[in-house]
This record gives structure tokens, C-alpha cells and sequence, in this order.
């Protein structure tokens, strides 16, 4: 977990009751969470819970049917997803996707071009960019499609990042990765909110995600189940929350097989004795 002290003043990102869904099909129902300023806020749940559906929703690309999205205090519920990431938003969603057959730095200029950056706007952001990811300046005239799958996540994040946000969403960022190339992209994720950026990060490996989050939120079925400072939780507690009836019954078989061990000890030692 990071050491950055506990959350004050205003949210970046507050969302109100969110519903959102696909058509009549409604899947999350009022969820409520925020994210400070240099804070990381991990959205985790099983497959199928609501996570990614939320992120679309906040983003603008899912319709809400209930709540609200409010960034850097204003709501920002009716407005577009362009008008969204020109008011601080940004989001890298799953899947590495970047532009394959362009360069990396043409990708990453791309990512500033709902900005109308200047100039120097521009290659400032690119610096504070290749400064964060160093392979991607060494890399910059390569084709982004060339690039290992750790590489072309490290460029998704950078696209988003040339938007210059106030609030950075991603959606599964290890997904894929090797363990070492995972320790890596969060370690990347951490110094971006040591900057001052508020996070919102949805991840599939709990214990990758509360390494460096400060707030833990998990969604169950398209609702919130468990929610609190990861560092006034107990991992066991958030693990239960995610997964349910399924560490119940793993700790149930462990138990049961703990017992039969002694069990047979006993018999075995029992039989010695005679």
C-alpha cells in the first residue's frame, strides 16, 4: 500500500447511487464511491459484478439510468465523453488498446488531441510522459504494435495521460502481464498518484490492487457489498467480500482436510504403540 496519508478535502471523482446498464438490462444499481487528489480508489469484484459497466458509465460511454457523476465538484452526468475528458477524465480500458500500425509517440499525441494543446503544452506532456515510462521514449519511433504486451500497456496508460487528467480510470491494467511486468505497471500506477493524480483502478488480482490502493470499494452482483480504507481492513475481509460463499467453502475443505490429517496421524500413531 502506498504511504500517502488519508484522504482530504474535495473528491476528484464523486459518483452518487450510479445505475447504469445495456438497453433494458439494468446491472449496477446505487453505487456510491469517490476519489481524492493522490489517492487510489481499487473497484474489485468477481467477473460479471458491475466494474467495468461503471467505468463505462462514469466515462460517459454507458448511459446512466440513475445517480450521478460529479468531477472536480461539477456535475458532469449529461455531458459527453469528449466534454468529460476535456474536464479531467480519463480512461484506459481493457485490452492494451493502442494503435498498432502508428508509431508510439504518434499514439501518444493522439491522446492530447481532445486537449488543443500548444506546442509546448505537448512536448511537456510527452517528457512528464517518457519521464514515467522510459521505455516508451526509447521506443518512440517504433511501431506500437512491435511492443510486448507489458510495453503496450505502459503506452495505453501514457496515451490517457497526455489528456492531462485529473482523474485516471483503468480497467484491468495487469491483465495478461507477467507477475514481474505487473509489479512494474503498478509500481508506475503508485507514482502517478504520489503526484497528485486521483485513481480510479479496477483489477482482478486483489492482492495487486491493495498493494498500492488507498480505498477499496467491491461490487457484488452490480451493487456495493464492502467499502472502506484498505488500511483499517483486513485482507481476508476484502478477499471474502469479492469471492463470498467460494472462501467459505475453501476454508471449509482446508478445515475438513486439517482434521482428517489428525485424524490418521492419531490412528497411525495408535497402531505404533501396540
Amino acid at each position: 500500500m502506498t504511504s500517502s496519508t488519508s484522504a482530504v478535502g474535495a473528491p476528484s471523482l464523486e459518483v452518487r447511487t450510479l445505475a447504469t446498464g445495456y438497453g433494458d438490462l439494468q446491472v449496477v444499481w446505487d453505487v456510491s464511491f469517490a476519489v481524492h487528489p493522490g489517492q487510489i480508489t481499487a473497484l474489485v469484484g468477481r467477473n460479471g459484478s458491475g466494474k467495468t459497466s461503471t467505468l463505462r458509465a462514469i466515462s460517459g460511454l454507458n448511459k446512466l439510468t440513475g445517480g450521478s457523476v460529479h468531477l472536480l465538484g461539477e456535475d458532469a452526468g449529461t455531458a459527453g465523453v469528449a466534454e468529460r475528458v476535456h474536464r479531467g477524465l480519463a480512461y484506459v480500458q481493457e485490452g492494451k488498446r493502442v494503435f498498432r500500425r502508428l508509431t508510439v509517440e504518434q499514439n501518444l499525441i493522439l491522446g492530447a488531441h481532445t486537449r488543443r494543446l500548444s506546442r509546448t503544452e505537448l512536448r511537456d506532456q510527452l517528457t512528464g510522459t517518457y519521464d514515467l515510462f522510459p521505455i516508451l521514449q526509447e521506443k518512440s519511433g517504433a511501431l506500437a504494435g512491435s511492443m510486448s504486451g507489458g510495453q503496450q500497456q505502459m503506452l495505453a496508460i501514457g496515451q490517457a495521460l497526455m489528456a492531462k487528467p485529473q482523474v485516471l480510470m483503468l480497467d484491468e491494467p495487469s491483465g495478461g502481464l507477467a507477475p514481474a511486468i505487473v509489479a512494474e505497471v503498478m509500481a508506475r500506477i503508485g507514482a502517478l498518484a504520489d503526484a497528485g493524480l486521483g485513481i480510479l483502478l479496477v483489477e482482478q488480482s486483489i492482492d495487486a490492487a491493495l498493494n498500492i490502493a488507498h480505498d477499496v470499494v467491491v461490487l457484488d452482483n452490480g451493487r456495493v457489498s464492502f467499502a472502506g480504507r484498505v488500511s483499517e481492513s483486513h485482507p481476508d475481509q476484502i478477499r471474502e467480500a469479492v469471492l463470498g460463499e467460494y472462501v467459505g467453502a475453501i476454508g471449509l475443505q482446508r478445515s475438513n482436510k486439517a482434521v482428517g490429517s489428525v485424524e490418521t496421524k492419531e490412528q497411525d500413531m495408535g497402531g505404533r504403540s501396540h
